[in-house]
């Protein structure tokens, strides 16, 4: 928790931990193992826009592992966690700018004094989690990891091959 967001960004204050993947209750039902840490790294900075305006900025670098369920049973995907991103805080709804003039690479924070840096955290985790597993995504090129027998066992056989074999037999 960030206390007091003036003085960390007037000061330029930075703030380091680690949270528990388990700890996280709305990660929790994602994931397929509750293990791991995710380590983030908070700054603040005071920076002064081009309209002369004083601007309060949370720069926030989140890194770690995360063990996501595969297609396949008993199949888990490894996704590496690497975010970085930059928010301006503003005091309230009122202050934020239209979307359509927000700048792309940063986004917007209401947060007047105080910051719950846990619940942020595990947000842009949740916002970083692909929609499914895919090499697209920058998951593993070698595929899902197969938690039980020899590798490849999880590859899908072909339901229809036993149709094969009957069709052939009787022609």
């Amino acid at each position: 928790m960030i206390r007091n967001l003036d003085s960390f960004s007037r000061l330029k204050q930075q703030v380091s931990g680690s949270l528990s993947v388990g700890g996280m209750e709305r990660l929790a039902d994602l994931v397929r193992s509750p293990e791991g840490d995710i380590h983030y790294v908070a700054s603040g900075r005071i920076v002064t826009g081009a309209d002369g305006s004083v601007l309060r900025k949370l720069l926030l670098k989140v890194q770690g592992t995360l063990l996501l369920p595969g297609e396949e049973p008993d199949t888990v995907w490894s996704h590496e966690l690497d975010i970085e991103r930059i928010f301006v805080l503003v005091r309230s709804e009122a202050e934020l700018p239209p979307l359509e003039a927000e700048p792309d690479d940063e986004d917007y924070l209401v947060a007047d004094k105080e910051l719950n840096l846990s619940e942020l955290v595990e947000d842009e985790v949740l916002l970083d989690l692909p929609v499914s597993p895919s090499l697209d995504d920058g998951l593993d090129e070698a595929g899902p990891i197969n938690l039980i027998g020899e590798p490849g066992d999880a590859e899908r056989k072909n339901p229809f091959a036993a149709l094969a074999v009957l069709k052939k037999q009787n022609h």
